[in-house]
């Protein structure tokens, strides 16, 4: 990703679901659904035109750190999500 691209990641909590936006444009989702005491993922998205920029982990980074601070268990039913807590086993404890 070019230093000049400002990505914006926000959890839009109205839709259920974490936006990445460069430049005010919207580039990607990750959805969740909140649970007793857990937080389902079940799909991510990047639009084709901002694919390999990195914008898929920063959105999964967010979405699990942000779950993991407030104690949630995960149930990583996203297969991008999945891959990008195998590669963090830190919250590999947090996975149900």
């Amino acid at each position: 990703m070019s230093d000049d691209t400002s990505v914006t990641i926000t959890n839009n909590e109205a839709q259920g679901r974490y936006e990445a936006r460069v430049d005010g444009e919207l580039a990607g989702i990750l959805e969740y659904q909140l649970g007793e005491g857990t937080v389902l993922f079940p799909h991510t998205e990047v639009h084709p035109q901002f694919g390999g920029r990195g914008i898929g982990a920063q959105l999964a980074s967010r979405a699990v750190r942000e779950a993991a601070d407030k104690g949630l268990s995960m149930i990583p039913a996203c297969w991008f999500v999945r891959g990008w807590i195998d590669k963090h086993p830190e919250f590999a404890g947090y996975v149900k």
